[in-house]
């Protein structure tokens, strides 16, 4: 059964057509946003606050730590080179548009983020460094042929080429190993398998969410289907509740739009990273990990602190054992 939640990059153009800025090619890359509200120098006026970019999901480059390259004794520092060497500010930033470069495997604006938790300096002489004191040399032979594997999108393929291209800089060859991402099946069979060394995925931690639709004239915005809906020349689309108030526009009162759930990052977590996650494709296992996650599926939500502090310990063990390297953060949509 296939996880609607797996992603690639263009499996979520092709499932939303029209994505938020980081996503999408055509459109121009998405400026930082502000909590702040800026004056209009022309007229005085107070424009609406920019819209605040909640990330709900992780698009990372993971290892399969079957492989003994990424599970002996010497593993770890072979997956802290290969992060020191990928251009990840030239993936997130040039090729996906993103306002930022991931520096936490924990998403911003999640519980368990904590800024620069993982944040290497793009320096392949430091890489290679790395590689010698864990006993490779420039030459090593257990560093030829290892596979990656990725879908065909086209932004997909930049990456998968660029990766490539950074690895080589330090010795490590790698061969791109492409399944078309239409074919979910053969995809899904692909990351089980436990072939591949590496390989290039996308996860969300919550299904995409609803579209609500403004009217330019009374700045009310409505649910998809209700009777109040503005003529197609005065609609404007919003993505979440918190764009269209952003935007200065009240909920309509008879449909009532409801704010979305916060996002919750065990459901990003435990998919991935618990041992008998679903979506454990580096078959990453961690009895602390387990252990945090076991105890956070039965906390209430409302004990945020103590929620926080065990997300917060997750992503530090995870941001030193490296199980994936995080490539760009997903916009909740």
């Amino acid at each position: 059964m296939i996880n609607k939640q797996l992603i690639s990059i263009a499996a979520l153009l092709i499932l939303l057509g029209s994505v938020s800025p980081a996503l999408c090619a055509a459109s121009p890359p998405p400026t930082p946003t502000s909590a702040t509200a800026e004056t209009a120098p022309a007229t005085g006026e107070t424009a609406p606050a920019a819209t605040p970019v909640l990330y709900d999901g992780l698009w990372f480059l993971g290892f399969n730590l079957n492989k003994d390259i990424f599970s002996d004794r010497h593993g770890v520092q072979v997956k802290k080179a290969i992060g020191q060497a990928l251009d990840r500010e030239t993936i997130a930033k040039t090729i996906m548009g993103s306002p930022v470069v991931p520096d936490s495997i924990v998403p911003k604006t999640m519980d368990g983020y904590l800024a620069k938790s993982y944040a290497p300096a793009y320096s392949a002489k430091a890489a290679k460094a790395i590689l010698r004191s864990a006993g490779y040399s420039a030459a090593d032979k257990r560093l030829d042929g290892l596979s990656l594997l990725h879908t065909d999108g086209v932004k997909t393929i930049q990456i998968a080429k660029l990766i490539k291209k950074n690895l080589a800089a330090i010795g490590i060859k790698i061969d791109l190993v492409q399944v078309a991402y239409r074919d979910e099946e053969k995809w899904q069979t692909a990351l089980q398998s436990g072939k591949f060394h590496m390989f290039l995925l996308g996860y969300k931690a919550s299904s995409f969410g609803a579209l609500f639709i403004g009217d330019t004239k009374t700045l009310v915005f409505h649910k998809i289907g209700c009777a109040q809906l503005p003529g197609p020349d005065y609609q404007v689309f919003f993505s979440s509740f918190a764009e269209g108030q952003a935007r200065g526009y009240a909920p309509c009162k008879i449909c009532q739009p409801a704010k979305e759930a916060p996002v919750n990052a065990y459901d990003l977590l435990n998919p991935l990273f618990y041992s008998k996650g679903s979506a454990n494709f580096c078959f990453y296992q961690n009895e602390k990990i387990d252990n945090l996650l076991d105890q956070l599926a039965i906390m209430d939500v409302s004990l945020g602190t103590e929620r926080n502090e065990k997300f917060l310990k997750i992503n530090s063990i995870l941001c030193e054992e490296l199980p994936v390297i995080p490539l760009f953060y997903i916009e909740k949509l």
